[in-house]
C-alpha cells in the first residue's frame, strides 16, 4: 500500500450506486537488478574504530543524555524503563547449557544467546561508570571448600590462623584430569592487568609448584628458593575485563602450603607480612541449623541458579545463595542474643576492629529484611531502605521506577532486585580467634524472600566492596558460553543457520561496543570466535539450503550476521580479510532488494515480519560503513502500512495475538514490533508508525513485560532508532482509509474503523510471492523463498467483538484443507502437502494468463457502509482438477455482516467442498444457521444459497502443526453429495457482542437468478450475477415501523419481503391527511451524508378502492403530505417513487405514512443515492 514517496495506487471513482468509493488498482514494475559493490575505502576508514555498528560514541552519549533529562513530550524515560526490564531479565538468566543436537537440529535455543548479548552490551554502555583507580582483592586461602587431598590446617602465626596444603609425598598431579583443588570467585571493576601474589610456604624444591587458572587460562606457578618460610611470591598477571571471575588452584607437587591470595590492578603492589585481612565468605557455606519445623527443618536453604528463575540470579557468586523457605511464618521479633540462628559460620580472625558487609537483594518492599548477629553481641535487623538500592537506575528518578514486572508486588513503591552491599556490623572489636557470624529469617509468609549471597569481614573503615557492572558481567558469561559451544547448529543448519547468525550478531556487538573495556583474554576469545565462525558461514554459502532464497528470513538473518562480524573485525590484527564476506552478503541482499515487491506486504506472514529487523540493521551498516544505500528500496517505505493494517484492533491485542496471521504465523510477535516501527517512522517520516510503536510500548505486550522474552528480539533498538521529531499521529488523525489493499501480494484488509474495537475482514488472493516475482522469476525457476507461504488463495478471516471469529490455518503444514477455501476431490492448491510450501509447482501458474490469481481491482471497492472484494484463485489449482473458475465475492456490510458468494466451475463433474473454520469449537445448529459463542462475541454462520446436491454440515479436521502434534479443528463444510461441474453458493457471517445477537441475514434471488439480494437489518446489498456489480441500499420493512391504528401488520402475502406487510384495516378511509393527528406509520432511517436521494415504496392494491396513501419526509408542523397511488396498476406488487429527488439530512431522517384507503398494502421502503435506479422484486 503506497501513500508517501512512491506513486499512489489509490483512485477515487464513482460506482453505479452513486457513492464516491475508493477503488484500488495494482501496479508494480519489473525493473532491472543493480550490481552493488562494497566501498573498500569507506570500509577501511572504520578499521579499529569502535563503536561503529549502528552506533558511535556520539550517539551513545546522545541517548544517555536524553534518558538522564528527557525532553518534554518524548518517550525516552518510558523506553529506558522498558528496556531495563528486559536487560534485568537477561542479566538474571543463566546462559543455556550446551545440549547434544539431533542430526539436523537447528539449535534454535542458541538464538537467545545472541540476542541476550546485544541487550546486555547496550545496557552496559548506558550504565557504565568510572571505575576505581586501583582495584585490589585480598582472599584467605581457607575461606573456600577444598578438594582432597588438599585440606585446611591451623597455625596461629598465619593470616586468619589457617592455611591450605596437601600432605608431603605422593605422585605429581595432572590438572587436566580433575577439577581444581580450590576455586575462588572474585570480581573486578577495571579493565587491567590483574597481578596475583600468593603467600606460600614450600618445604623444599620438591614441594613448590601449583597450577593456576583464571577463566580457563592456565599457567604453572613455582615457589623459588629460599624454602622453609612463609613468603609472598609473584605469580603473574591476566588482562581481565570488569566482571566475575573464577580462579582455580590445583596442586602439582604435594606439600605446598598456601595462606593468602591478592589480586591487584596495581603493578607496584608489594605485599608484606600478613597483608590486609579480608574474609570473603559465600552464604551457601554457612552451616544450616534445625530451627524450622519437622517438615522443613531448615528455615534457610541454599538455592542454585538454574536457567531462568524468578528472583535470585546468575550474578550470585558461585550461582548460589541463601534464602528462607517460602511460606514459613514471618519472624517479627528480634531474636535474643543466645537464640540459635538459622545459619552460622565460624571464622578464625587475626583480631582487631572489624566491619561486616553483606551482599543481598530483596524482591520487593516488605520482603526485604533479615537478622544478623556476631557471637553474643545480639542481633540487629538488616533491611533495604528503598531509596538507595538501585545502582543501575541512576538514569531515572527512583520514583519513576515500576515494580518488577514478573512478581506480584502489592503496595510496592520500589523495584528492588539488585544485588547490593550493606554494612551490618560497624567497628566491632573482636579478639584473635574464632567468631560466629549468624543469620536468621525475618520476612517470609509467602512469596519471594531476601537472598543472601556473600559476607565480607574487613578491617573497620574498609570501603564498601565495589561491584562490577552487572550487565557487562553477565555479558561475559553469555559470551564465554557461546564461544565454547562445540556447534552452532548442525546438519543442514551447521554454522550457517539462525543459531550461528544470532550469535555472530551478539558477539559482534559486544566486541564492537565494549572494545575499550574488554580485557585481552575476552577480546582475543571474541575475535577468534568471530573469525572462525564467520568464515564457517561464508564458506557455507554455496551449499546452504537458503542460498537462493532471497525473500526468506534465513538468508536475511544470516547475511546480516555475516556483515556484522565482517565489519566488527575488519582490519583488526589477527583477523582474516573479511571483504569477501561483506561482498558476498551484499550480493545476496542486493538480490533481496531487487526481488521485494512494491507494496510492503510480507509473504511469510506478519509473524515473520520480525526479519525486517535484520534487513534494517544491515541497511544501516551498509549505508554508513559499506557505502551502499538500500533505503530507497520501495518496499520499505510501504511495509509500516502493511503492519498497521495487519494489526488487530488495539483493545483486542494480547501477548498471544497481535496481528492477522496469514501464512506461517502464530499470531504474536517474535521480535519488536515497536523498534522496527520506530526505524521505519524515522527513515520514511511516517507518523502512524511512530504512533503504533508508542501503542505497543503502552500496552506492554512485547518483549518488555515478559522475563522469558521472545527470541529474535533486539529491544535496545527502541532507543537507537527512536527519532522524537517524528510526531505520533493515529491513522484517524492522518486520514487513512479503513480499507488497505496491498497490490503485489493481493491482500485486502477491511476494517470498520481505527478506534481499537473495530471489526476486521482480511482476504488473500495473489501469487504466492507476489506479482512482481512472478514477472521476474520466469526462466530456470529457483525458489526465491516461498517456504512459509500457505496454499491459501481466496482464504479470508474475521476478527470482531474483540476476538477471532473465523480463523486462519496458522503455523501448520501447508494444506488448503486447513484454510477457508476450496477443495476439489479432497485436494487443494498447488504447493501443498508438507511442512514447507512447495513453490516449484506453484510457480507453474502462468503469470501473464487471464487466470493469474488476483483480486479484481476493477470491481473491488470500499465505502463507508460496504466493502466489496472479488478474487479469482483459479490458477492456484492443478490443471488436473479441471477447474475453470473459482471466483469469490466478499460483501462486507459494515460493521458486522460478511456475505460470501462463491462461483466454482470445472470441465467435468467432481466432488467439491468449501470449508470455513470458526475459532470457537462448540457449535449449535438451528436450521440453516450455525451458532458459536466465545468469551466476548457471538458468530452466526448462515447458509443462504446452495445447490440441492450440496450439504451444509460441520466436520472435524485433524490439523498437523509445524510446532509438533495435531490439533482437531471443526470446520463448516459445504460439500457436494454427488459430483458437480459447477457450484454457486452464498453464506453469511454475522457477529455481535455476547450481550446482543448477530443480525439475521436473508436471501432473495430474482426468478432468472441474475440478481442476488442479501438483507441484514435495514441494509440490503444487491449482487448482479451478470457483471458482478453491487449496490447497497437502505431497505426498511414496513412492519418494523412505529404503527398507529388503523394501520396493522398482515402476513397473508407470500411475495411480501419478510412475509409481512402493513395496511389500514378494512372499513377505514380518509381523503384528508391533515385530519390525522399522528402518522399511521413512521420510520427512522440513517444516511451518512447529506444529499439527494431516491425513496421508493413497494405497494400492492387489489383495486381502485385500495390503491393510495399519503407520505412526508422529515415532517414538521404544517408539513403537507403527498398522495401516492398505484393507479392504474392493481393486483401485483409495484415500486412507487415517493416524489422526485429527496434532499435528506446526514444522520437520522423520518419517513411518515398516513393512510388514505383501507387494505393498501405496503411491504418495503428503499433509500438509495442512485436517483436513476429503479428497484424490482423484493429485498
Amino acid at each position: 500500500m503506497q501513500r508517501r514517496d512512491f506513486p499512489s495506487i489509490m483512485k477515487i471513482v464513482p460506482l453505479l450506486s452513486g457513492c464516491l468509493l475508493a477503488a484500488f488498482f495494482g501496479m508494480f514494475s519489473v525493473g532491472a537488478q543493480t550490481a552493488n559493490t562494497v566501498n573498500a575505502t569507506t570500509l577501511a576508514s572504520y578499521d579499529n574504530v569502535h563503536p561503529k555498528l549502528l552506533l558511535d560514541t556520539t550517539k551513545f552519549n546522545t541517548i544517555r543524555s536524553a534518558i538522564l533529562s528527557p525532553p518534554a513530550g518524548t518517550r525516552w524515560a518510558d523506553m529506558w524503563l522498558d528496556f531495563k526490564a528486559a536487560a534485568d531479565a537477561a542479566a538474571a538468566k543463566l546462559p543455556p547449557e550446551y545440549t547434544t543436537p539431533g542430526a539436523s537440529d537447528e539449535q534454535l535455543w542458541q538464538r537467545e544467546v545472541g540476542d541476550t548479548l546485544g541487550i546486555l552490551a547496550m545496557a552496559y554502555v548506558l550504565t557504565k561508570t568510572t571505575p576505581l583507580a586501583v582495584d585490589t582483592i585480598w582472599m584467605e586461602a581457607e575461606d573456600v571448600p577444598v578438594r582432597s587431598p588438599m585440606a585446611v590446617y591451623s597455625d596461629p602465626t598465619v593470616s586468619g590462623g589457617k592455611y591450605i596444603a596437601t600432605p608431603i609425598g605422593g605422585a605429581l598431579n595432572n590438572p587436566n584430569t580433575q577439577p581444581p583443588s580450590a576455586t575462588y570467585a572474585f570480581s573486578t571493576v577495571r579493565t587491567a592487568n590483574y597481578h596475583l601474589w600468593l603467600r606460600v610456604y614450600s618445604p623444599d624444591a620438591n614441594s613448590n609448584t601449583a597450577w593456576l587458572a583464571i577463566n580457563g587460562s592456565q599457567l604453572s606457578f613455582t615457589s623459588s628458593a629460599p624454602h622453609g618460610s612463609w613468603k609472598w611470591v609473584y605469580c603473574g598477571s591476566w588482562n581481565l575485563s570488569p566482571g566475575n571471575h573464577a580462579f582455580g588452584l590445583t596442586y602439582q607437587k604435594q606439600g605446598l602450603c598456601i595462606d593468602k591470595l591478592v589480586f591487584s590492578s596495581d603493578p607496584n603492589l608489594a605485599p608484606s607480612g600478613l597483608g590486609i585481612e579480608q574474609r570473603w565468605v559465600e552464604a551457601e557455606d554457612f552451616q544450616l541449623n534445625n530451627t524450622g519445623t519437622a517438615s522443613n527443618p531448615n528455615n534457610l536453604i541454599v538455592k542454585t541458579t538454574s536457567g531462568l528463575i524468578p528472583f535470585g540470579d546468575s550474578l550470585a557468586h558461585g550461582r548460589q545463595w541463601l534464602e528462607s523457605w517460602s511460606g514459613i511464618p514471618a519472624n517479627n521479633a528480634l531474636p535474643a542474643a543466645t537464640d540459635v540462628p538459622d545459619a552460622q559460620k565460624t571464622l578464625t580472625l587475626t583480631g582487631g576492629s572489624y566491619d561486616v558487609w553483606v551482599r543481598f537483594k530483596a524482591p520487593y518492599k516488605g520482603h526485604d529484611s533479615f537478622y544478623f548477629g556476631v557471637d553474643t553481641f545480639g542481633y540487629s535487623q538488616v533491611a533495604l531502605d528503598g531509596t538507595s538500592v538501585f545502582p543501575y537506575n541512576s538514569l531515572v528518578p527512583v520514583t519513576l521506577l515500576p515494580y518488577n514486572k514478573t512478581l506480584a508486588a502489592p503496595n510496592n513503591g520500589y523495584a528492588y532486585r539488585e544485588w547490593v552491599w550493606r554494612k551490618v556490623v560497624s567497628n566491632y572489636s573482636l579478639a584473635a580467634g574464632d567468631h560466629t557470624f549468624k543469620i536468621s529469617n525475618r520476612n517470609s509468609s509467602g512469596g519471594a524472600n531476601p537472598a543472601i549471597d556473600r559476607i565480607l569481614v574487613a578491617p573497620a573503615g574498609n570501603a564498601m566492596p565495589p561491584e562490577p557492572n552487572k550487565y557487562l558481567a553477565a555479558a561475559q558469561q553469555w559470551a564465554r558460553s557461546s564461544c565454547n559451544y562445540p556447534t552452532w547448529g548442525t546438519g543442514d543448519y551447521g554454522g550457517d543457520g539462525l543459531a550461528a547468525a544470532h550469535q555472530l550478531v551478539g558477539l559482534s556487538l559486544l566486541y564492537d561496543w565494549c572494545a575499550n573495556v574488554l580485557g585481552g583474554m575476552d577480546r582475543l576469545m571474541l575475535r577468534n570466535t568471530l573469525s572462525t565462525r564467520g568464515a564457517g558461514m561464508y564458506n557455507g554459502i554455496p551449499t546452504a539450503w537458503w542460498r537462493d532464497n532471497f525473500l526468506q528470513n534465513h538468508l536475511w538473518t544470516d547475511m546480516n550476521a555475516l556483515t556484522f562480524a565482517g565489519v566488527a573485525i575488519h582490519g583488526e590484527s589477527g583477523a582474516p580479510d573479511t571483504l569477501p564476506w561483506l561482498q558476498a552478503a551484499m550480493d545476496k541482499l542486493g538480490m533481496t532488494m531487487y526481488c521485494l515487491g512494491s507494496d510492503g506486504a510480507d509473504h511469510e506472514g506478519a509473524g515473520y515480519w520480525c526479519a525486517v529487523d535484520h534487513l534494517l540493521k544491515y541497511m544501516d551498516v551498509s549505508r554508513k560503513i559499506l557505502g551502499v544505500d538500500f533505503f530507497d528500496t520501495p518496499w520499505f517505505g510501504e511495509t509500516a502500512d502493511y503492519r498497521l493494517y495487519f494489526d488487530l484492533p488495539r483493545n483486542g491485542q494480547t501477548g498471544s495475538q497481535t496481528h492477522i496471521n496469514f501464512a506461517d504465523s502464530l499470531g504474536y510477535d517474535w521480535a519488536g514490533p515497536n523498534y522496527i516501527l520506530r526505524k521505519l517512522a524515522a527513515e520514511y517520516d511516517i507518523p502512524t508508525a511512530q504512533w503504533q510503536a508508542a501503542e505497543y510500548d503502552a500496552k506492554k505486550i512485547n518483549y518488555s513485560n515478559n522475563v522469558t522474552y521472545n527470541t529474535g528480539t533486539s529491544p535496545w533498538l527502541n532507543l537507537v532508532w527512536y527519532n522524537p521529531a517524528i510526531p505520533e499521529n493515529s491513522p484517524t488523525a492522518e486520514g487513512l482509509p479503513t480499507f488497505g489493499y496491498f497490490d503485489d501480494l493481493d491482500f485486502a484488509v477491511m476494517r470498520t474503523g481505527w478506534d481499537g474495537d473495530e471489526s476486521i475482514v482480511a482476504y488473500q488472493c495473489g501469487p504466492f510471492l507476489g506479482h512482481g516475482v512472478e514477472a521476474k522469476n520466469t526462466t530456470n525457476y529457483v525458489n526465491w523463498g516461498g517456504n512459509h507461504v500457505h496454499p491459501a488463495a481466496s482464504n479470508f478471516c474475521i476478527f470482531g467483538g474483540g476476538e477471532w471469529l473465523l480463523q486462519n490455518a496458522g503455523y501448520t503444514y501447508k494444506m488448503t484443507a486447513y484454510t477457508n477455501s476450496l477443495l476439489i476431490s479432497g485436494a487443494g492448491q498447488l504447493g501443498e502437502g508438507a511442512f514447507t510450501f512447495n513453490s516449484k509447482p506453484a510457480s507453474a501458474a502462468d503469470p501473464n494468463g487471464m487466470l493469474n490469481p488476483a483480486i479484481d481491482a476493477d470491481l473491488s471497492f470500499t465505502s463507508p457502509r460496504l466493502d466489496y472484494v472479488v478474487g479469482n484463485a483459479t490458477a492456484c489449482y492443478p490443471v488436473s482438477t479441471g477447474l475453470t473458475k473459482f471466483r469469490r465475492h466478499l460483501l462486507f456490510l459494515k460493521p458486522d455482516v460478511l456475505v460470501v458468494v462463491d462461483d466454482v466451475a470445472l470441465s467435468a463433474p467432481k466432488p467439491l467442498e468449501l470449508r470455513f473454520f470458526p475459532k470457537q469449537q462448540t457449535i449449535l445448529q438451528q436450521g440453516n444457521v450455525f451458532k458459536t459463542q466465545g468469551p466476548k462475541a457471538r458468530l452466526d454462520f448462515t447458509v443462504l444459497q446452495i445447490p440441492a446436491q450440496v450439504q451444509a454440515s460441520t466436520k472435524t479436521v485433524p490439523v498437523t502443526l509445524n510446532t509438533g502434534g495435531t490439533s482437531n479443528r471443526i470446520a463448516y463444510s459445504l460439500a457436494t453429495t454427488s459430483n458437480l461441474a459447477s457450484m454457486s453458493s452464498a453464506v453469511a457471517f454475522s457477529w455481535s457482542p455476547n450481550a446482543g445477537n448477530p443480525r439475521a441475514v436473508t436471501f432473495v434471488a430474482e426468478p432468472d437468478g441474475s440478481v442476488w439480494k442479501f438483507k441484514a437489518g435495514d441494509q440490503t446489498v444487491v449482487l448482479n450475477r451478470n457483471d458482478d456489480s453491487v449496490r447497497l441500499f437502505t431497505c426498511l420493512e414496513a412492519e418494523t415501523g412505529a404503527l398507529n391504528a388503523p394501520m396493522e401488520i398482515y402476513g397473508d402475502e407470500s411475495q411480501a419481503g419478510g412475509g409481512q406487510y402493513v395496511a389500514a384495516k378494512a372499513g377505514t378511509i380518509t381523503n384528508n391527511p391533515d385530519a390525522l393527528t399522528t402518522p399511521s406509520a413512521q420510520y427512522t432511517f440513517n444516511v451518512l451524508a447529506a444529499g439527494n436521494y431516491a425513496v421508493w415504496a413497494r405497494v400492492k392494491a387489489a383495486d381502485g378502492g385500495s390503491h393510495s396513501f399519503y407520505f412526508a419526509l422529515n415532517p414538521v408542523a404544517g408539513t403537507a403530505y403527498t398522495l401516492k397511488s398505484t393507479y392504474p396498476t392493481y393486483g401485483s406488487w409495484v415500486w412507487l417513487k415517493l416524489g422526485g429527488v429527496a434532499a435528506l439530512n446526514a444522520g437520522n431522517n423520518i419517513l411518515a405514512i398516513r393512510y388514505r384507503q383501507a387494505l393498501c398494502k405496503i411491504d418495503q421502503f428503499l433509500v438509495t443515492e442512485d436517483t436513476s435506479f429503479v428497484p424490482s422484486g423484493s429485498y
